[in-house]
C-alpha cells in the first residue's frame, strides 16, 4: 500500500525522534530503513538495516535486518 508523501515525512520524523531518544532501539532503525527502502533511498535503507543488525545480532530484528540488507544489497 502506498502512503502519501506527507505520511512518509511524518513516519520518518517519528522514527527519527524514537532513535534520538533511544539510539539502541533496533526496531526503530529497522522500521526507518524499511521506510527508506519503500521510497527508494537505498543507501539510507542499507545503513539503517546495518544499524538494526548490529544492535540485535542474535535477535529476530537483527535476523530480519540482515535478510533485508542482503536482498537490497544485491539489487
Amino acid at each position: 500500500s502506498q502512503m502519501g508523501a506527507k505520511n512518509y515525512l511524518e513516519a520518518e520524523k517519528n522514527l527519527q525522534k524514537a532513535i534520538t531518544s533511544e539510539p539502541t532501539m533496533a526496531a526503530a532503525h529497522y522500521n526507518l530503513a524499511k521506510l527508506y527502502e519503500e521510497i527508494d533511498k537505498k543507501e539510507l535503507a542499507l545503513e539503517g538495516y546495518k544499524k538494526a543488525y548490529n544492535l540485535d545480532q542474535s535477535g529476530s530484528i537483527g535476523n530480519l535486518a540482515a535478510k533485508k540488507y542482503n536482498a537490497l544489497f544485491i539489487k
